[in-house]
C-alpha cells in the first residue's frame, strides 16, 4: 500500500544543554501552564527507504490534524468539535510544517489518539460520512495554489493510537485511502520506425462513480451516487495514463477503460466483475499491434501491485520497479532469469513472495547496479534480514524492509545488514522488530531512524559512524539495552529521553557524538 509519513513533535521550549551522558529523562522544559504544545517538525520531502512509493510531500501542501483525548485507558471518539485539537490546518513550506494556531495535549499524563487527513479542507461536515469527489478531468495540472485533478482527487488518512504526552515524535503513516488505476500503451508489431511514438493517443476510464462518503475515524471511503455520463480523463504518465478512483466494484456488462488510437478507439471489457481496491494499483499494459490492413489489434495484460511510480502526486520522483515472486527460497536468481531479466541490469527490485538469505547475498553479490529493494509485501524465512545481507553493496541507497503484519514479520535486523553499504535518507524499522544487532547500519548515509514500539535492544555499534545521522533521537519506550558505540559519531540536535523501561547502556554508547 502506498504510504507517505509525517511527523508530529511536541515543541521544546527553552532546551537545556545536554549533560555528559548525552541523555537525561528530564532534558525539556513545559510551558507555565503545564501544556505541551504539538507541533509538525522534520523534512519529510525525501522517504527512499520507507516505502516503494518513495512519496514526499510538497511546498504548499496541506494536512488537517486532529487529537482525540482518552478517559484513563479508554480511547475517545472523534468528534465534528470539542476534540482536544480538531482539523488543524497544517502547511509544509518545503522543508517543515506550521499550523495555524498553537495546539496542545491536554496535559502531561492524559493519552491521545492523533488523526491526518490529506488534502485539508475547512468544510468537514460529517465525521461519519464526509462527502467526497474524485475530479473528472485528472490532466488539469497544479497552478496558481489551486491543485491539478489528480492531485485533488487523491485521499489520504493517518491515525496513530494512544501516543504518550512527551517531546517525542510521533510518526503517522498516511495510507492512500483510493484506489489508482494505470493503463500502460506498448508499441508491438508492425509499425515503422517512430510511428507508434507519433500516433495521437488518448484514454478515457469508464463506469466508475465518482461521489464517495469517508468515514475520517476509519478512513473507510465508500461509493456513492450513480456513475456519471461522462467517463474519467486521467492523467498523461510517461508512456501511458493514470487516474484515482474511488473503490468500488465495475459490473462484468461494463468496461473499464477505453483509448483511441489515431481517431480510431477501442473499449476494453474484462467479461467479469471487476473491483478497484482500496490502497492498491491497478496495471493495464495495452500492446498495440499494427496490422497489414491499417488498423490496430490490441492485446491487454492485468496486474494488482501497491501504488507505485506515481510522478505527479506530492513531488514524487519516479522509480521503475521490476517485480518478481519467488515461489521457491532461494531462487531469486533463477526466476529472475527464468522471466527474460538481466538481474545486472536491475536497479529496482520488487520482491513477492519468499526469501531465505541467499536470497539477500544474490542481490548483493549478483546485481550490480541495484540502487532500491522493495520487500514490503516479502516473507522472510526465519523472520530476520540476515548478518551482512547488504554489506558494503556500494549501490544500494534505499530499502523498504518488510511491513510488520502477520505474513511477513521480521523480528531482528542482523549483525552488519547495511553496515558500510550506500544506504541513505529516512530510515523506517517496522514495527515487530526485536532487535537491531551489531554493526546493522554502521556507516552508512542514513539521515533518521524511527523506531518501532516493539523495539527491545540496539546492540553494540549499530549506527556507528553514520556521520550524517541526526536530528532528534526518539528512543521506544520498550527499549531495554543500548549497546557500547551503538550511535558513536552521530550529530544529534537534541533533546532526546532515556526510556522509562531501560536496564542497560554501554558506558561509550554515545562516543564521539556531536549535539548541534
Amino acid at each position: 500500500m502506498k504510504t507517505t509519513k509525517i511527523y508530529i513533535a511536541a515543541a521544546i521550549i527553552g532546551m537545556a544543554a545536554l549533560a555528559a551522558s548525552c541523555i537525561s529523562k528530564e532534558n525539556w522544559n513545559m510551558p507555565q501552564d503545564g501544556q505541551i504544545p504539538i507541533s509538525l517538525a522534520g523534512d519529510i520531502t525525501q522517504l527512499s527507504v520507507t516505502r516503494a512509493s518513495d512519496n514526499g510531500f510538497a511546498a504548499g501542501d496541506q494536512v488537517g490534524i486532529w487529537a482525540v483525548n482518552y478517559e484513563e485507558d479508554t480511547p475517545g471518539t472523534l468528534q465534528l468539535k470539542d476534540n482536544q485539537a480538531t482539523n488543524v490546518r497544517f502547511t509544509f513550506d518545503g522543508t517543515s510544517w506550521s499550523s495555524d494556531y498553537d495546539i496542545y495535549y491536554k496535559d502531561k499524563n492524559t493519552k491521545v489518539d492523533i488523526y491526518g487527513v490529506y488534502p485539508y479542507s475547512s468544510a468537514i461536515s460529517s465525521i461519519e460520512e464526509w462527502p467526497f469527489e474524485v475530479q473528472e478531468d485528472q490532466s488539469t495540472v497544479s497552478a496558481h495554489g489551486v491543485m491539478g485533478g489528480y492531485e485533488a482527487s487523491d485521499f489520504l488518512w493517518a491515525k496513530r493510537e494512544a501516543v504518550t504526552p512527551s517531546p517525542s515524535t510521533v510518526q503517522l503513516l498516511f495510507q492512500h485511502k483510493m484506489s489508482c488505476v494505470v493503463v500502460t500503451l506498448e508499441e508491438g508489431t508492425g509499425f515503422e520506425a517512430g510511428e507508434f511514438a507519433g500516433l495521437s493517443q488518448s484514454v478515457l476510464i469508464n463506469n466508475v462513480k465518482r461521489n464517495a462518503t469517508i468515514n475520517l475515524s476509519t478512513g473507510e471511503v465508500t461509493a456513492t451516487g450513480a456513475v456519471p455520463a461522462r467517463s474519467t480523463v486521467p492523467t498523461e504518465y510517461e508512456n501511458g495514463f493514470r487516474a484515482i478512483v474511488v473503490p468500488q466494484t465495475v459490473s462484468s456488462a461494463c468496461s473499464l477503460f477505453s483509448i483511441t488510437l489515431g481517431g480510431v478507439a477501442y473499449t476494453y471489457n474484462q467479461g467479469s466483475a471487476f473491483t478497484y481496491q482500496t490502497g492498491k494499483q491497478h496495471n493495464f499494459t495495452v500492446t498495440v499491434n499494427k496490422k497489414t490492413d491499417g488498423g490496430y489489434a490490441v492485446t491487454v495484460q492485468t496486474s494488482i501491485s501497491a501504488w507505485t511510480n506515481d510522478n505527479s502526486s506530492h513531488d514524487f520522483t519516479a522509480k521503475e520497479y521490476v517485480v518478481v515472486n519467488v515461489e521457491t527460497p532461494g531462487t531469486l536468481g533463477e526466476t529472475l532469469v527464468a522471466a527474460g531479466k538481466n538481474p545486472n541490469a536491475i536497479k529496482f527490485l520488487k520482491v513477492l513472495g519468499t526469501v531465505n538469505a541467499n536470497d539477500f547475498y544474490y542481490m548483493r553479490d549478483n546485481m550490480a547496479v541495484l540502487q532500491g529493494v522493495n520487500m514490503q509485501e516479502t516473507k522472510v524465512l526465519e523472520d530476520k534480514i540476515p548478518s551482512n545481507a547488504f554489506s558494503n553493496k556500494k549501490t544500494l541507497g534505499s530499502f523498504v524492509f518488510p511491513d510488520g503484519d502477520d505474513n511477513n514479520i521480521i523480528t531482528s535486523i542482523g549483525s552488519s545488514a547495511f553496515s558500510n553499504s550506500s544506504l541513505s535518507g529516512a530510515l523506517i524499522i517496522p514495527e515487530g522488530v526485536l532487535t537491531i544487532e551489531s554493526s546493522a547500519f554502521s556507516g552508512t548515509g542514513i539521515t533518521s531512524v524511527s523506531f518501532p514500539l516493539s523495539l527491545i535492544s540496539i546492540n553494540n555499534s549499530a549506527f556507528a559512524n553514520c556521520k550524517v545521522l541526526g536530528g532528534n533521537l526518539e528512543l521506544p519506550n520498550s527499549l531495554r539495552t543500548i549497546g557500547n558505540n551503538a550511535f558513536q559519531g552521530c550529530v544529534f540536535s537534541g533533546p532526546f529521553i532515556l526510556p522509562d523501561n531501560l536496564e542497560d547502556i554501554g558506558s561509550t554508547a554515545f562516543r564521539q557524538c556531536e549535539y548541534l
